[in-house]
């Protein structure tokens, strides 16, 4: 009995081993694409343990096949997809990944597209200008009536330099223009405020929707720049930063490489102006935002 267990445990063992190394996934180049989109070559041969008539499971970021060795030498293998209908997704030069994990082609899919996406990614620069909308929540000024309350909207335009230095992540800086009106009730007056504020953003992308590029994502960051206040045909200026911003957004690529931008924030900001010869005043502000914005 107790030999039957331990020939039962070596043989179980062996197994597990054998299925892990079958499983085993790497990321190689696509060497060569025929003409016909039937057959692509691969640097893989007899010394990486491919011989004619293997079957092996191939990935790219949107599409999984299964291919068979028809030719092989010392280094290389020329493969050919198994079903007839279909037609090789890859060109010359393409990043996909391998496994020989054929008979699991259902549990490797979503796990070889995770590694696919982070081997194959390559940063990118894009350009983005926004249009904001916004509407001041919360108004606090320093050395004012607290009885005098105010409205304040207004409007902001800016442009953008992004980097995705990964496949969830990239950063922005640019330089936005705010133009605001505070509309107070007592006494009865409009105060105009223009902004000139550089800013740098931080932005996580969510997984694109089934189907398409499109994707979903969330920002913070911060800002400091230069503010102008007009009163009564008298102007303050000075400092304003910007601290937090944040945001959730919508990405829809509109073409292979414009994607239109819908967002909603908010943000704190804070500046310190001054008349001449007189003692600064602090104005905190908490805006909502509505944005619209094209990235190329």
């Amino acid at each position: 009995m107790r030999l039957i267990m331990t020939k039962g445990m070596v043989v179980l063992f062996s197994l597990l081993l054998s299925s892990q190394l079958f499983a085993r996934d790497e990321v190689i180049v696509i060497q060569a694409v025929s003409t016909t989109k039937k057959t692509f070559a691969v640097r893989k041969g007899f010394l990486d343990g491919v011989g004619v008539g293997q079957e092996s499971l191939f990935t790219n970021k949107n599409v999984s096949l299964v291919a068979k060795v028809v030719e092989a030498n010392r280094l290389f293998s020329v493969w050919e997809v198994r079903d007839p209908r279909a037609r090789i997704p890859f060109e010359k030069g393409d990043f996909v990944t391998f496994t020989n994990s054929v008979e699991n082609i259902w549990t490797e899919i979503p796990t070889l597209k995770v590694i696919h996406e982070r081997i194959s990614f390559r940063p990118k620069t894009n350009f983005i200008v926004r249009g904001t909308g916004t509407m001041a929540v919360n108004e606090s000024v320093s050395e004012t009536d607290g009885e005098r309350a105010a409205s304040r909207s207004g409007f902001q335009v800016g442009a953008y330099f992004a980097r995705r230095f990964h496949p969830r992540f990239d950063y922005q800086i640019g330089m936005r223009i705010d133009q605001e009106n505070a509309r107070l009730t007592n006494p009865k007056l409009d105060i105009p405020t223009t902004r000139y504020i550089g800013m740098a953003e931080l932005t996580f992308h969510f997984e694109p929707l089934p189907d398409s590029d499109n994707n979903i994502y969330i920002a913070g960051g911060a800002g400091w720049g230069y503010s102008q206040t007009t009163t009564d045909e008298t102007t303050s200026n000075g400092n304003v930063f910007v601290l937090p911003a944040a945001k959730i957004g919508f990405q829809w690529w509109i073409s292979a490489k414009t994607a239109m931008l819908i967002e909603l924030g908010f943000e704190a900001l804070s500046s310190n102006e001054s008349f001449e010869d007189e003692q600064v005043q602090t104005t905190n502000i908490v805006n909502a935002k509505l944005t619209l914005g094209i990235k190329w």
